[in-house]
């Protein structure tokens, strides 16, 4: 993880925009019985679902995931599924529509309908650039986002207020043991490069 974060949830969207956390941090603290779809990628170990076209990875796989560079990738797009009624090694039976919907994440960064897809029972659907850099967290229940960052930020919870977070009201940045007010906004390039420049003047 970058020595930053930025956090906004937008209710309207059932989205967490982040900025500063990257894949293998995040996907360190999900469930055990939660697998990865790959939408958008350039994984090397990816299993190859040949009903969906898509490529999925096991739990158990996710840390060779984690290990490869993903920030040189640019877009990475992923789901996660459930595994618990599936034999090893399977994928759940995607329906024509869901197929559809995913590719349009891929190509659009954002649903086109709901964040669940039923096939899938996901609790995400998360669209990456530029890995730590950019983070949509689209969620299909809010309980699903509060206990993945209880698991994620346990030591800055005393800086982080879920309830404030959940309104979507106000956007945080955290940096070296502080916590500040942002702007709520989807632009993260406009908030890293204005505190980049602040801090560059800061330090003439």
């Amino acid at each position: 993880m970058r020595d930053y974060l930025y956090l906004w949830n937008d209710p309207a969207t059932q989205c967490v925009v982040a900025s500063g956390l990257e894949f293998k941090r995040l996907f360190s603290h999900f469930d055990q019985s939660r697998a990865i779809l790959l939408i958008d990628h350039q994984a090397a170990n990816g299993r190859h679902d040949s009903h969906s076209g898509f490529d999925f990875l096991d739990h158990k796989d996710v840390c060779d995931l984690a290990a490869e560079d993903i920030y040189s990738w640019g877009s990475f797009s992923w789901a996660d599924y459930r595994t618990s009624e599936l034999p090893p090694f399977s994928f759940p039976e995607l329906q024509p529509e869901e197929v559809a919907e995913l590719l349009y994440f891929a190509h659009a960064g954002r649903p086109l309908r709901k964040v669940l897809l039923p096939s899938l029972g996901n609790q995400f659907l998360a669209y990456a650039h530029d890995d730590g850099w950019l983070l949509k967290l689209y969620y299909t229940e809010w309980l699903h986002i509060e206990v993945l960052l209880r698991s994620v930020f346990a030591e800055k919870l005393d800086f982080l207020n879920l309830s404030e977070i959940k309104s979507g009201n106000r956007a945080f940045w955290i940096q070296g043991g502080s916590i500040s007010r942002e702007e709520i906004t989807f632009d993260i390039d406009s908030i890293i490069n204005r505190r980049t420049q602040t801090s560059e003047a800061t330090a003439e």
